[in-house]
Parts: structure tokens; sequence; C-alpha cells
């Protein structure tokens, strides 16, 4: 048997092609169906139920055991490179990082003890003193005078300790950094 759109464009009533179909079209569809005409499927029709009735791809559980990279402070990049160079795992001259069973085996066969990192206390700056920030005027060489022109620059850090200008506890009070000069601080503004 012919498709729907077959049997309406031999009635007169559709077009050949794609488009839809009219009222009168669709009423005489209705009534050959109701008379037990069967139709044949369109190609979009059969693709669409060929991909409802396709059995569903099951994916497989891959589970891949990763091997932990070990921190960069537990071995030293050189020594691993080297020993994996002697021992053939990597070629000489190598460059780029390091793989993980590389440094994993390098340890492994080193049983080298994990480097134990003191830290110190950082301690909290003190205040020595209220202004947080000193002036000075930027000049163009160490050993050139000062000049009304030159511009008064604000610094807030200290150049010898690089504390910041409150809390510097450096003798002679806080200086400028090298680059504009390495003078003393003014610790008020000058008018």
């Amino acid at each position: 048997m012919a498709t729907e759109r077959e049997y309406l464009v031999s009635l007169g009533l559709a077009r050949p092609g794609r488009g839809r179909f009219s009222a009168e079209a669709k009423a005489a569809r209705d009534e050959a169906l109701s008379k037990g005409m069967v139709f044949d499927k369109t190609a979009g029709e059969l693709a669409k139920e060929e991909r409802k009735n396709k059995p569903q791809r099951v994916r497989k559980a891959t589970s891949v055991v990763k091997e932990v990279r070990p921190s960069q402070e537990s071995y030293d990049a050189k020594a691993v490179r080297s020993w994996g160079e002697q021992v053939g795992m990597i070629e000489r001259g190598k460059r780029g990082k390091l793989p993980t069973a590389l440094i994993n085996a390098y340890l492994a066969a080193n049983k080298t003890e994990k480097k134990v990192t003191v830290r110190r206390p950082v301690e909290k700056s003190v205040k020595v003193r209220e202004v947080s920030v000193g002036y000075t005027y930027a000049r163009r060489g160490p050993k050139d005078p000062a000049f009304i022109s030159e511009p008064l620059v604000a610094v807030a850090t200290c150049g010898r300790c690089s504390k910041g200008v409150g809390s510097c506890k450096c003798t002679g009070g806080p200086v400028a950094p090298k680059y504009l000069g390495g003078e003393v601080l003014m610790l008020t503004r000058p008018e």
C-alpha cells in the first residue's frame, strides 16, 4: 500500500513532497483509516521507529585506578630525573613533567624520608608609630639635588625592611626605596 501522502496525492487533495495536509485531506485520510485502510510508513517514520527500537548501548563502567602524584616537597626532581635516565624509564635529556609512575618508583626504590619543613611562627606586626605613610621627593639620581619640580611621593613600606611605615623598627626610621633615592622618609607631609 502507499503512504498517506501518496494516497492523498492520488485523490488530488495533497501535493507531493512535504508539508501539512488541508482539512479536506485530513478528513479523507481519517475516513480511509476508519474503513480499515493501512498505510505504509514514510522514511522518516521508519527511521524514528528504528531509533526507538534500537537496543541501548551499555556503557562499561571503567574503574581506572589513577596513581596519586606525590607532593613536590617529598622528592627532588633532578634526582628523580637522573635516576630515571639511569634505570631507563625515561629518555636521556627528556624535558617536561615527570611521569607519576617514575616518581613513585623512585620513592619506592630509594625509601627516602619525607623532608620535614619547620615553619616559623609569623610575628604579628606591632605598630611603632601612628603614621602609616611616609613622604619623599622623587629624585633624578641619588646625588642630584632636590628641585621644586620633582613630585612628592607617598610611600607605605620601608625600603630597608619591607615592613609598613607604621611598624618599621629600623634605626633612624623608615627609608624610601632605592629607586626613589633611599633617603629617610618624612613622616609628615611637607607643605
